[in-house]
């Protein structure tokens, strides 16, 4: 199985550095124009998708959409796949988060969340949760559209990686990331496809 790994393309909060999570916002001009040249490298480089996975979040539906050419009701929508949920910080400023939630960047494993917020055991826990059950399920070439905490999670997985290490790749909006799944063990691969215009915010 080879995965193909799709960040949705930019949106408002994206471009002003707010905290999105669960909020499900709109692709703006630049993401839709982002997910419209990725599409197109697609049919150059004639990629095919035994199956499609995706977050149930719009902007995750209608990148996915826009890059395959294919209708959403043929996607599998899961939920672990979904953005980290921030709770009652979402749409926050970055800068502006409150208290020992800075943490969140600067120190991942110390990161205890507000309220009702997500922990990232628990987005570990998910993302994890889905990816080997994928592998059990699927052959051929697929693609999984999700969002930048969540992928994040899945490097941590590939990469058996530290928590304090969560944030040392650069995910951008509609990047598109190569995995092969050889003999039950994920491998990342070094080339990834990418389209200009990269945005600002994480999340």
């Amino acid at each position: 199985m080879r995965l193909f790994i799709l960040r949705h393309g930019q949106t408002d909060l994206n471009l002003a550095r707010k905290v999105q999570g669960h909020m499900d916002v709109d692709l703006n001009a630049t993401g839709i124009e982002q997910a419209e040249d990725l599409a197109k490298v697609v049919r150059e480089k004639n990629l095919r998708f035994d199956a499609i996975y995706c977050s149930p979040l719009r902007r995750a539906l209608d990148t996915c959409e826009i890059v395959t050419g294919q209708s959403q009701d043929t996607f599998h929508v899961d939920d672990r796949i979904e953005e980290f949920d921030f709770g009652e910080l979402e749409g926050y400023a970055y800068r502006e988060l409150p208290g020992e939630s800075q943490k969140f960047f600067s120190a991942p494993d110390e990161f205890l969340p507000a309220g009702r917020g997500e922990t990232f055991q628990h987005l570990i826990q998910r993302i994890t949760d889905f990816l080997e059950e994928l592998k059990t399920r699927e052959q051929g070439n697929v693609l999984v559209a999700s969002h930048g905490t969540a992928i994040h999670a899945m490097l941590l997985y590939f990469r058996h990686k530290e928590l304090k290490n969560f944030w040392d790749e650069d995910v951008h909006n509609c990047d598109l990331m190569i995995v092969d799944c050889i003999d039950g063990e994920y491998v990342v691969r070094d080339e990834k496809i990418v389209v200009e215009k990269k945005e600002t915010g994480y999340l």
